[in-house]
């Protein structure tokens, strides 16, 4: 786990980690989640023990950030439609969870518009095509202009 965490707390970049089916992928992604996650500070302890609480620099990161954790492993339909309504129903679903974002003081009501659209699974392709960018933004905009928390935003997707 020591060397996983340390090797994704620098991404500026998009990081793809390849391995055979079973071979805990999902697991991981939860367990990076449950690091990193702003609103997971409750879990803090399920690190307690482990080796990773020896790495300052590592710990300085624990539950810091806004994190997009989706599983796309439900998206098995024979067609391109279907697994497209499986996706907008993944980002409504997401959108429920955060329904902070479409009270954000701070966005314009271009966007605003955009997240009702995601989140009533009335959104076009091209909007579905730019939902990670346009919820990453989001995220990032809430944190800041709620918390002042200047954070990047970090996506994980287990399937894809």
């Amino acid at each position: 786990m020591n060397s996983q965490v340390s090797l994704c707390l620098y991404i500026n970049e998009v990081s793809l980690y390849t391995r055979p089916r079973r071979f805990g992928k999902s697991m991981n992604m939860s367990m990076l989640y449950y690091f990193f996650s702003i609103k997971e500070k409750d879990n803090a302890h399920l690190f307690d023990h482990l080796k990773i609480t020896a790495e300052k620099e590592a710990m300085k990161h624990q539950n810091r950030y806004p994190v997009i954790n989706l599983s796309l492993k439900t998206m098995i339909d024979d067609t391109f439609e279907l697994n497209l309504k499986s996706y907008q129903n993944l980002i409504s679903n997401y959108l429920g969870t955060h329904l902070e974002l479409l009270d954000l003081k701070n966005l314009d009501e271009y966007d605003r518009m955009r997240l009702k659209e995601l989140r009533e699974q009335r959104a076009d392709v091209t909007l579905l095509k730019d939902s990670l960018r346009l919820l990453t933004e989001c995220l990032y905009k809430y944190w800041v202009c709620t918390f002042s928390y200047g954070v990047g935003c970090t996506q994980l997707i287990p399937k894809y």
